[in-house]
């Protein structure tokens, strides 16, 4: 990539590095068996009960979904799988012209991982099942991170995940610093102040994300304000792409290049 800005840098206008597309992920001290019984003998309840006490938590996480749809007057919706989440969220912010808040609930079968009980020779205990259960999707048009999405797994033992764009957090960044910016799609175009831009882009990775990523979690899962109270999540990062977007000077610029930039692409 350094050769190409320095071979063709008379026709490029700039050059910005940032985070694109972020995943995080968050799990709780119930997620290993231990753990999850830790919180049966917390709660008084049986190990045996599992398959009776699971259903009624699960059900208290499908009731907070809808009613927290309802509250902000946001459809709540049941998709199925394969279903691009995104581009209906985006659609429903172009159809309604939507201001910073919720944009809609998906609710979706997914495979998930949770647990089952096994018999002992003394009492009963717990292993790790896979199965499938409701996932719940919240949908937001964050103030700071726009186009967002949080999703919740219904089922015990609640792991969380978060999806931020960094492009998206970078464009609002400007627009509350007063920069101006052409956006096309995922990728910037133009900016009038890029070294200032960079500079915004770098501190991304600084900000204190277990306390940003989990006032998100507590937002959609009920339980931390009951049973899991003063319970927080071990958060990691999922996923994490970065993206160089090359600022050409104009339209022809780039036309001159766009046939080989083509070509080179379809022999990576």
């Amino acid at each position: 990539m350094e050769s190409f800005i320095n071979k063709h840098q008379d026709r490029i206008a700039g050059t910005l590095s940032c985070f694109d597309r972020i995943i995080f992920k968050g799990y709780l001290p119930i997620t290993h068996e231990k753990g999850c019984e830790a919180l049966f003998y917390e709660q008084q309840w049986l190990i045996k009960q599992f398959k009776y006490k699971a259903p009624q938590l699960s059900k208290k996480i499908a009731e907070h979904a809808q009613n927290y749809a309802a509250l902000n007057q946001r459809p709540f919706m049941k998709l199925p799988p394969k279903t691009n989440k995104e581009e209906l969220a985006r659609d429903f912010i172009r159809q309604k012209g939507l201001t910073p808040g919720l944009i809609a609930v998906f609710k979706v079968l997914e495979p998930c991982r949770s647990f089952k009980v096994i018999g002992g020779k003394r009492r009963p205990h717990l292993r790790g099942k896979t199965r499938k259960c409701n996932f719940f999707y919240f949908y937001f048009l964050d103030r700071e991170f726009g186009l967002m999405h949080v999703r919740v797994q219904s089922w015990l033992p609640f792991p969380i995940q978060i999806y931020i764009n960094g492009h998206e957090w970078l464009a609002r960044k400007m627009d509350r610093h007063g920069i101006g910016y052409t956006k096309i799609d995922n990728a910037f175009s133009w900016i009038e102040d890029v070294p200032r831009a960079q500079r915004f882009a770098n501190n991304l990775c600084k900000k204190h994300w277990p306390k940003v990523l989990e006032a998100f979690a507590r937002r959609v899962n009920p339980h931390l304000r009951t049973i899991l109270a003063g319970m927080e999540h071990y958060w990691c990062c999922d996923q994490c792409e970065t993206a160089i977007d090359l600022m050409f000077k104009d339209r022809a610029s780039l036309k001159s290049l766009y046939k080989k930039l083509v070509e080179h692409s379809l022999l990576c």
